[in-house]
């Protein structure tokens, strides 16, 4: 509980006194910059899974009478405990991947400060999403504001100009999507051609 405390209260100092925070956290090494994500994930994850249960349990009361093999699905407490180790899981991991992602490209542009430091930026830059991500439309702007803490994360511990770690963040942004909104459009123009999808069923296609 004590260690909660220390997390939450340091989170809040990222929030509140980002460019400090950074520089407190300067000497820190990876081991305890990902117990932090571990500790502060706990409340996004909490928080988020008790909407999720609340939002199920309100829709339940307009979703017609569904067979008894489904209806177990729909269940607030299974919701509850599938969102909560879903994630869990999924924020801690996404970091990882999302961090080891970005780093190839804060290496390619000439980061040379090591691994460490750019997953030190994205576990301290991503605060914003563990302490307000659990807010609907509030976690978009948290979102984003997690996107500038990692920039400024970047730029100081790298070394990196504000412009070049921007320019990193954007092409570790821009490939997944791109990539995706490829597959998605090759997936429905499969569904199409197939004939499991007529034209027009989704707008603008």
């Amino acid at each position: 509980m004590e260690y909660l405390k220390k997390s939450f209260n340091k989170g809040i100092s990222f929030l509140s006194a980002p460019s400090d925070a950074f520089e407190g956290e300067n000497s820190t090494k990876f081991g305890d910059a990902f117990k932090y994500v571990l500790v502060l994930a706990i409340v996004t994850t909490v928080l988020s899974a008790i909407i999720s249960a609340f939002s199920m349990n309100f829709a339940n009361s307009f979703i017609p009478s569904l067979p008894p093999e489904a209806t177990a699905f729909t269940n607030p407490g299974f919701i509850f405990v599938s969102s909560l180790i879903m994630g869990y899981i999924g924020l801690v991991v996404g970091l990882l991947i999302g961090g080891l992602w970005i780093h190839l490209w804060v290496y390619i542009i000439g980061g040379r400060k090591g691994l460490e430091q750019t997953m030190k930026s994205v576990f301290y830059g991503g605060t914003p999403n563990y302490l307000l991500g659990w807010i609907p439309f509030i976690n978009i702007l948290a979102g984003i504001w997690s996107l500038v803490l990692t920039w400024m994360g970047i730029t100081r511990y790298q070394g990196l100009t504000g412009g070049k770690a921007a320019l990193a963040i954007i092409i570790a942004l821009i490939i997944p999507i791109v990539i995706g909104g490829m597959i998605f459009v090759a997936l429905l123009s499969t569904l199409m051609a197939l004939g499991m999808l007529q034209a027009g069923a989704i707008p603008g296609f």
